[in-house]
């Protein structure tokens, strides 16, 4: 099992975990191009946070044009994403799936949807 430390990297981890110099780090955060926060005059790094980042970066935007969206059975959404779809046409993929509130919200928590409908 993690420790709540392990799910933190420093600059020096994160580093060699992209395996970059530690002044590329730091130009990345300057420019915010890489999630981080700093905690006690220090920049940290969410592990999570840089493994998606990385995975968004690796695909080129290529996920970018996707959405999810999982929750409340609606009509009136389910007609609004409907109209969305259809005035986006072949530009984005656009999946709406009517789970309910708790699985979508769950869903939403473990990054497996975009959007959760209440």
């Amino acid at each position: 099992m993690t420790s709540e430390i392990d799910n933190f990297l420093s600059v020096k981890q994160v580093a060699a975990y992209l395996q970059l110099n530690e002044k590329k780090v730091y130009a990345l955060v300057g420019e915010g191009r890489i999630p981080a926060t700093k905690v006690t005059g220090k920049w940290m790094f969410p592990r999570e946070l840089i493994d998606r980042w990385m995975m968004d970066s690796a695909h080129g935007g290529l996920l970018a044009d996707r959405l999810v969206i999982a929750g409340s059975d609606d009509p009136l959404l389910y007609r609004l994403v409907g109209a969305f779809a259809r005035d986006m046409h072949s530009l984005a993929q656009i999946s709406y799936t009517p789970t309910g509130t708790r699985l979508g919200l769950d869903l939403l928590q473990a990054n497996r949807v975009d959007v959760s409908a209440l």
